[in-house]
């Protein structure tokens, strides 16, 4: 009797491990790689997600819920702080607020500045919860802008940081 329910709680134990193992390597073969020539820049975004990957900027978002991205590079001359009216042109806001501004963090070959703030999107009668990345270029900045719907943060902000941290310069320049 006791073999059996060792082997009960092994075998239960192992097809958690492996369900778990199936389930991490799925989630990571669940994104797919984009590279941005004209932006010199590769990232990687959820494979079920509609890609528009347009001459000068690439817009993204989920299928399944609201969760999204936009890349592009400013008129030139913007200050850091004048992005944000950028990315209000590109999507409509009716409230944009900044909490954090200008957090310096490393991503691969570059520095970024992060910005996190929330706003009221007209575009999708929401309110959204967002990041806007400045990747640090003198010459030619980059702006990514990751954003949900405010009441599923908790469920996206994972994906929302991963898709910053993928980012990859393709030159040095």
């Amino acid at each position: 009797m006791k073999n059996t329910k060792k082997s009960n709680h092994f075998a239960i134990s192992f097809l958690i491990v492996i369900t778990f193992f199936l389930n991490t390597a799925v989630s990571q073969d669940d994104w797919q790689v984009y590279s941005a020539d004209y932006l010199n820049i590769v990232f990687s975004l959820p494979s079920n997600w509609d890609v528009d990957l347009k001459q000068d900027e690439v817009f993204a978002v989920s299928n399944e819920n609201l969760i999204g991205f936009l890349l592009f590079r400013p008129s030139a001359g913007l200050q850091v702080e004048e992005f944000a009216m950028e990315i209000k042109k590109k999507i409509p806001f009716e409230t944009f607020d900044l909490f954090i501004k200008n957090e310096e963090i490393k991503v691969n070959n570059f520095i970024a500045l992060v910005s996190e703030g929330s706003g009221y999107a007209v575009e999708f009668d929401e309110q959204l919860y967002f990041f806007i990345s400045v990747v640090s270029d003198p010459m030619r900045p980059l702006v990514a802008f990751t954003f949900c719907v405010a009441d599923d943060l908790i469920r996206n902000e994972k994906t929302m940081k991963e898709i910053l941290m993928s980012f990859s310069k393709i030159h040095e320049r």
